[in-house]
């Protein structure tokens, strides 16, 4: 869709390689199109796009499209990519060994990294091989429910906390945080209450809290959604270290990178120091990094990263609760299975 509207804008036929990649008909390591599936779709190469980087300028606007924008007819269109790899460019997120954590809807943590020693627990656990930036890749471990589920319980069992919130004048999340347990909880909460996304990518997957028991209040199962979200994502920071992509820092960035107690709680989990920036929006500061790398505005992209990007609070682990979430996490392993069996 990026190429199509390149294409209207300019006339030029060029794509960057992450949106490209998902036809599925990229090779991801030449970065050229692969001629035997583009045959097995009926397409022609020269119909194509041409394949960019990012942060280049495509080119410039036509005539016809300038007078009816009103803008000059020397404006550039430069080329972008997928809104997960602008965001880690916003975050300052271009080395391997680094990673940005989206948390919205969804809860996303996508590495960058430069070469894997096994495709094969890649592709055996649904994760992809994303062509980001020369000879760099990165890849979205995620899960579909982030946000999403804690904004469920909000508004279907948070009555009686919301109308305490409103008294004293304080969002709801900031209350239910300062109810629940300075430590772990010990609940068990399996996040798929929408399928489940990486590792097992099964739309039929369901959600389960495990371990209430009557003294368990709405702050106690808040913060174990929290847990269970940090927990399945620790899962695929597991898996992806397995096939040889290292995490060293995680930069955190949207709605979720808000709370002080997430973020120190994901720090614990992790084992990684956790780092939010100045600045909420990384998608749109990746998209203003890109624009002034193609009107040479930096000399390259970690300048612009260096200038543009500045960091605000990092979060280092605990051990006194790494050690006893690690416990816990032990036994999270083995709920999916267990679950499934049922």
């Amino acid at each position: 869709m990026a190429a199509y509207i390149i294409y209207c804008l300019t006339g030029e036929q060029v794509s960057d390689p992450s949106l490209a990649s998902r036809t599925l008909m990229l090779d991801i390591g030449k970065l050229k199109w692969i001629p035997e599936l583009l045959e097995e779709a009926g397409l022609k190469e020269s119909t194509m796009p041409r394949i960019g980087e990012i942060g280049a300028v495509a080119g410039v606007v036509k005539q016809s499209i300038a007078e009816e924008l009103r803008i000059p007819c020397t404006t550039k269109i430069i080329i972008g990519a997928h809104d997960q790899i602008v965001a880690a460019v916003g975050a300052g997120v271009i080395t391997a060994g680094s990673a940005v954590n989206g948390s919205g809807s969804v809860e996303s943590i996508n590495p960058i990294f430069d070469n894997v020693g096994k495709t094969s627990i890649l592709y055996n656990n649904n994760f992809a091989k994303v062509p980001m930036l020369k000879n760099r890749y990165i890849t979205y471990a995620f899960i579909f429910t982030g946000g999403a589920l804690l904004q469920w319980f909000r508004d279907n069992f948070t009555g009686t906390q919301k109308q305490k919130a409103d008294e004293i004048g304080i969002d709801i999340f900031n209350y239910l945080e300062t109810t629940g347990p300075k430590g772990p909880t010990g609940i068990l909460a399996l996040p798929h209450f929408a399928g489940a996304a990486t590792p097992y990518m099964n739309p039929d997957a369901k959600g389960a809290l495990l371990g209430l028991t009557i003294e368990h209040g709405a702050g106690d199962i808040y913060k174990a959604l929290q847990e269970g979200i940090c927990f399945e994502s620790r899962l695929n920071i597991e898996l992806l270290a397995k096939a040889g992509i290292s995490i060293d820092n995680l930069k955190l960035v949207g709605g979720g990178a808000k709370s002080k107690r997430w973020n120190q709680m994901k720090a614990d989990i992790y084992g990684i120091p956790c780092t939010t920036l100045k600045g909420e929006e990384a998608g749109a500061v990746g998209s203003a990094v890109l624009a002034g790398l193609a009107l040479h505005k930096f000399d390259n992209l970690e300048q612009a990263v260096t200038e543009l990007i500045k960091e605000d609070e990092t979060f280092l682990p605990r051990r006194e609760y790494a050690e006893e979430y690690a416990n816990i996490f032990s036994r999270y392993k083995k709920l999916y299975k267990t679950i499934q069996k049922i």
